[in-house]
């Protein structure tokens, strides 16, 4: 199981180096200002508040997972079934 989050988490770098890489080619190959004015600063703040909203759920979202036991193949029936049903049937 560790081996399935370590290549999830290579993979979701190699994703985030991707696009680092093209926002960054977009910035070098645009000369000057693309937009002729700047945002007002109630979209700067809203877009902070958003941004910190969106980090904290992610953050919760993240630790509230279960952990669950994998499923077991019960040998009569050839599916899944729970371990303690497993047991029972021996």
């Amino acid at each position: 199981m560790a081996r399935k989050s370590r290549t999830a988490a290579l993979g979701n770098l190699a994703v985030l180096t991707l696009l680092v890489a093209t926002c960054t080619s977009f910035i070098l190959i645009t000369e000057g200002a693309w937009w002729p004015a700047d945002p007002p600063a109630s979209r700067w703040s809203w877009a902070a508040i958003s941004l910190i909203g969106y980090g904290v759920f992610s953050l919760w979202t993240f630790k509230s997972k279960k952990r669950r036991k994998p499923n077991v193949e019960c040998p009569e029936r050839g599916s899944n079934c729970s371990t303690k049903q497993f047991e029972r049937t021996g």
